[in-house]
Order: C-alpha cells, then structure tokens, then sequence
C-alpha cells in the first residue's frame, strides 16, 4: 500500500489526470457533451398494414389482372425447347381470361420476321388486343407502355405474364412492369427459351427482383376463387382435361 501512496504514484496519476481532461476538452469541441449524453433512439419498426399492397403476399384475382402474351409465335416456336407445353398453357390461360373478363395483350416481335401468333392460338384470342413491337422489352414501344399504363390507371395493376423466349423478351417486359411498380406474376410453365438454362436463369433473376412465380393452375384457381359456381363448371375441363 506504501507503493500506491508513494510521490512518483501521485505524481504518475496527476500528469494522467490532465492528459485525460486535455483529451475531453478536445473531444467535446468536436461533439457537444449534451449530444454524447443524449439517449439513443429506438429503432422504428414499419408495420405490415402500412406496406404497400403490393408489397404484401395476396392472391391473384381476375378483377386486377392483365394477362400479357409475349411472342407466341409461328417462326420463333419451332426452336423453343418443349413448346407443346408452354403453347398449351398458354392456350389455357387465354381461354379462362376470355371467360373471366380479364384482358389479354398479346406482342408479336417484329412480324415480318418472326411470322404471327401461331395458329393454335388464333382461336383463343378473341378480344385480345395484338400489339405489333421492335423492342426486346415490350414497354420500350409507347404503343405497348401505353396499353399496360391503361389497364393498371383502370385499377388493373396484376400483370400476368407468359411467352418466348423467357430470357429476353419476357424478361426484359417483365423487369420494365416491375420498375413501374406493378405486381407481376411470371407463368414459369407457360414461358419458354432456346435453352433450360436460359429460361432457368431468367426465372431466378425475375423472383430476385420481385415477381412471383407461378403455374398455369396457381393462375387458373386464384382466378375462379371457389367452386360450385358457373364459372368453374364451365372452365373446369382446362384443368382436368390438362
């Protein structure tokens, strides 16, 4: 204990002393003591209700859907892997919408070239509105934009979405609806590419930048809600028939 009371202890503790309060003095000119002694805030947490809508898990309904047909085409659908499928989905898709009053857009990529919606599909059209473009992704052409703009200002902001090729076209129309803001729902079973890694690539960049992955039959029974109705009985071979 004698050591701890000594002159060169006291001395020692003196000149830390003043070297500690010369440290305080600069330090609290550069952040004011009041601000160090302040309580920190809490941290706010948004709650779930107050999210957008569309940032919040809900079902598709035929009421805010638009179902979008990318490039179903007669000279680009011979090249598509598994194309019987993808073309029967769609067909599918295209009929149930017809019968449920939800609009079809379909795109044709520079018909010229890539010849016109293929045949199988002419029938299940109907009311569709075809959309003739250039532009890999569909909302680059104003014609296009302008179609999507007016459905979602209608209240039909659920974009459905299927076609070829998955990679480019689909993709690139897809990633444009999501920069608007609008909820998008990819028919992964209904798209198609060249390649499966294409498409597989396409579909995994798509749900990492928001939309959701469905199948023809999530679309199918999300739109119908319930059965006994006329509705279901009238669609009901679409899904049994598949």
């Amino acid at each position: 204990m004698r050591q701890l009371t000594s002159p060169a202890y006291r001395m020692a503790g003196s000149i830390a002393v003043r070297f500690n309060e010369g440290l305080l003095a600069r330090f609290s000119r550069t952040i004011p003591f009041r601000q160090l002694a302040a309580r920190p805030k809490r941290c706010k947490f948004t709650r779930m209700e107050s999210l957008p809508l569309t940032n919040r898990a809900r079902l598709l309904t035929r009421d805010r859907s638009v179902l979008i047909v990318i490039d179903l085409q007669e000279r680009l659908a011979p090249a598509i892997e598994g194309i019987a499928p993808v073309l029967s989905n769609a067909k599918r898709l295209m009929l149930a919408a017809e019968r449920l009053s939800v609009p079809v857009l379909v795109t044709e990529q520079y018909p010229a070239g890539l010849g016109h919606t293929v045949a199988d599909l002419q029938d299940a059209v109907g009311p569709a509105r075809i959309l003739e473009k250039t532009a890999f992704g569909a909302l680059a052409d104003p014609v296009v934009e302008e179609a999507c703009r007016e459905q979602a200002q209608a209240g039909r902001s659920d974009f459905v979405i299927l076609g070829t090729e998955a990679h480019v076209c689909v993709l690139q129309t897809a990633m444009q609806i999501l920069a608007q803001g609008w909820r998008l729902a990819v028919v992964e079973d209904a798209c198609g590419s060249r390649r499966a890694a294409d498409k597989s690539a396409a579909l995994e960049r798509l749900q990492s930048a928001g939309a959701q992955r469905v199948t023809t039959e999530m679309v199918l029974f999300e739109w119908l809600e319930r059965a006994a109705t006329p509705e279901f009985r009238e669609l009901l071979p679409l899904i049994r028939d598949a």
